[in-house]
């Protein structure tokens, strides 16, 4: 009796157990399917759900940006000194951090995404320059007379009239002892202009180490120059190649322009020249060639420095996608990597290719053709844009719209401003109002507001009146 009185009592509370169990089972797939259900849904309702549960805040802030998890609000008061900098969380309602930066060193709108370099940007307050990261906290303190953004975990700084490098801990990683700097031009192959600043006295005390410094680091080099001769240092100052050139490029895919007289050509990393310097124009090496000019002809050199294209083209564009634009007696065509012919030279501008596609033009009107030179788009309009995320922006009559990659219209030219956006998206401007549309065309934010800002791929600023509110789409 004692053991059937066990049995049914074991047999209740494995009945008991195995209900508690599945109630557990099923909570943990209501709980699972609430994030499945929410990736089944269309971008356009995931936006339309975010827009119903949107906060709207007074517009306080000129220009907003986003960093990371926080937002920053800029303010401009037209009777003060600084901007005000006010870091917040993407509520718009708690600031976590105020910051005010001298106006005299900024441009007008100054603190965006790309100020930030490795998590830091440089600000200025009362005539000084430190750094802030993204949460609007001092990092290195504003001590230095001028800074540049970090380039390579590096940062150029003054202080007390001399040049140096700093980490991101604000350590000198190269000593702050250079004399002179007048930031260096990219441009080229213009003539360059740089200031003589201490050369003389440089001269005079046969000094060693007065380089001019004033550039960003780039592949692990920057330029320096002394006595008016250029070369080039490490991360520690080392000298690496000895300044000897009238003037010299920064390092990209491991190799660097240089010149002496008015001849250029290219160097490795260790200083090697590859080619002899002999072009008068040369421009960085763009999928394994790089187009170089003399006697009023252009061609292309490899890396070797070995004339893999004959100069023979009255200008020349850098390869891309496999293949180059070439100006051959007034109209442009398309060779490959081989040097041959690919698509005939007929137009007026050609564009570089982008996704299998590129922008040409011809009896006045610009349209697209591929790679074999089939015009895919009925040539009627006034400009086309290069090709990017399967789309293509157009303009007609002023009106801009979007053609796909068969030359479909996806999109007819009737927004007054049209830009595109991450994931394929495009912000629309039509009668005044501001909206979202994808690449059909479908309204994904109707165009009804002030203003929009896609402050990242899925956080929007919608204005409306002198409201403003934060459109979460993750």
């Amino acid at each position: 009796m004692s053991n059937l009185k066990f049995l049914k009592k074991s047999t209740k509370m494995g009945s008991f157990l195995g209900n508690v169990i599945f109630v557990i089972i099923i909570a943990l797939i209501s709980l699972q399917a609430k994030p499945v259900l929410a990736d089944n849904m269309s971008l356009e309702e995931k936006i339309k759900t975010a827009e119903e549960s949107i906060v709207w805040v007074d517009k306080k802030y000129d220009n907003y940006y986003i960093l990371d998890d926080n937002i920053l609000g800029i303010v401009d008061k037209t009777n003060s000194d600084y901007f005000r900098l006010d870091f917040m969380d993407k509520t718009l309602l708690n600031i976590i951090n105020s910051r005010y930066t001298d106006k005299t060193y900024l441009f007008s709108m100054p603190i965006f995404n790309s100020e930030y370099s490795g998590g830091l940007a440089r600000f200025a307050f009362k005539g000084k320059f430190g750094y802030i990261d993204k949460n609007g906290k001092i990092i290195i303190q504003p001590k230095y007379d001028f800074t540049e953004k970090f380039s390579e975990g590096l940062a150029l700084v003054q202080l007390n009239g001399k040049w140096g490098y700093i980490d991101k801990n604000g350590k000198e990683a190269i000593e702050i002892k250079y004399d002179g700097l007048k930031k260096i031009s990219d441009s080229m192959p213009s003539p360059v202009d740089v200031e003589k600043i201490n050369v003389k006295k440089a001269k005079k005390e046969k000094s060693k180490t007065a380089y001019v410094l004033g550039d960003d680091f780039s592949e692990g080099l920057t330029r320096v120059k002394s006595d008016e001769k250029f070369g080039y240092i490490d991360k520690s100052g080392k000298k690496v190649v000895s300044p000897k050139y009238d003037y010299e490029l920064p390092f990209l895919d491991g190799f660097a322009a240089v010149k002496i007289g008015d001849k250029w050509g290219f160097i490795d990393k260790t200083g090697k020249e590859i080619t002899s310097i002999k072009y008068i124009l040369v421009e960085p090496f763009s999928e394994g060639l790089a187009i170089v000019s003399k006697d009023k002809k252009y061609g292309y050199i490899d890396k070797f420095g070995k004339e893999a294209i004959a100069l023979k083209y009255n200008s020349a564009r850098r390869f891309s996608e496999g293949m180059a634009a070439v100006l051959i007696g007034g109209k442009w065509g398309y060779i490959d990597k081989s040097g041959k012919e690919v698509i005939k030279a007929k137009y007026e501008f050609a564009e570089e290719f982008s996704e299998g596609l590129a922008a040409v033009f011809i009896d006045g009107k610009w349209e697209y053709i591929d790679k074999t030179g089939k015009e895919i788009l009925e040539p009627k309009y006034s400009y086309v844009y290069k090709f990017s995320q399967d789309v293509g922006v157009v303009s007609l009559d002023k009106k801009y719209g979007l053609v796909d990659k068969t030359g479909r219209e996806t999109v007819e030219p009737k927004y007054d401003d049209l830009y595109l956006l991450h994931n394929a998206l495009a912000l629309v401007q039509i009668d005044g109002r501001w909206g979202v549309i994808d690449k059909n065309g479908v309204e994904i934010i109707a165009p009804k507001y002030d203003d929009v800002i896609e402050l990242s791929e899925d956080t929007f600023i919608l204005q409306k009146e002198n409201k403003v509110g934060v459109l979460n789409i993750r």
